[in-house]
């Protein structure tokens, strides 16, 4: 997308085919690990998985909280603290040095959780890429009477309209068809482009 034409040095992208929570459980380990710059190592997640909740920091959670550390990750991340594959060195070390290391872990997981997970700002980027494109001059033609409540369907009778196939690789091209000919100055663009200005530390983007 000409967004990377904003960059000197465009960022390096990974895109994961798993669901959110995996991608966190595993993620939110390594980063706690790793300790790896704040801007340098970002997960955007689907809007939908934000929670309603005020956020906390490690060192917002007292001493007599950690016995309760599990629950307050799945509130904090959606994901239970004993989920979490953590490696931890067993070894001969007492039950109270493995409790002790446990609960440090956790609470890096929780700080790396808040400093590099984003959310994006719509449900999910079906949604966004739909909604910014749909009503477009050269979009609309082919949009308008798709009516199906779930964007990804949407997607899917687009793909079908189009190309007479719904297989993956006709459904991200009728995606790259609409973000071709989406509308610069849609709000949730707009919103969008901010989200990412913030996150990148950038003044511009396209």
């Amino acid at each position: 997308m000409d967004i990377l034409s904003s960059f000197r040095d465009p960022p390096e992208q990974a895109f994961f085919r798993l669901c959110g929570k995996t991608i966190t459980k595993n993620l939110a380990v390594n980063f706690a690990i790793s300790n790896p710059n704040e801007s340098s190592c970002i997960v955007l997640l689907d809007g939908d998985m934000k929670r309603n909740v005020i956020v906390r920091h490690a060192n917002s959670v007292a001493d007599i909280e950690y016995k309760n550390l599990n629950n307050i990750l799945e509130e904090q991340t959606g994901i239970n603290g004993k989920n979490f594959d953590l490696p931890l060195n067993g070894g001969n070390a007492s039950k109270t040095v493995q409790e002790e290391q446990k609960n440090n872990l956790l609470l890096k997981v929780l700080d790396s959780f808040h400093k590099h997970f984003k959310y994006l700002n719509t449900e999910t980027p079906e949604e966004l890429i739909w909604e910014i494109a749909n009503n477009t001059p050269a979009m609309k033609v082919f949009c308008q009477d798709i009516t199906t409540t779930k964007y990804k369907n949407r997607f899917k009778e687009l793909a079908n309209k189009v190309f007479s196939k719904t297989d993956a690789n006709s459904i991200f091209l009728v995606q790259e068809m609409m973000l071709n000919n989406r509308d610069l100055n849609h709000g949730l663009w707009t919103e969008f482009k901010d989200l990412l200005k913030d996150i990148l530390q950038i003044s511009d983007i396209d």
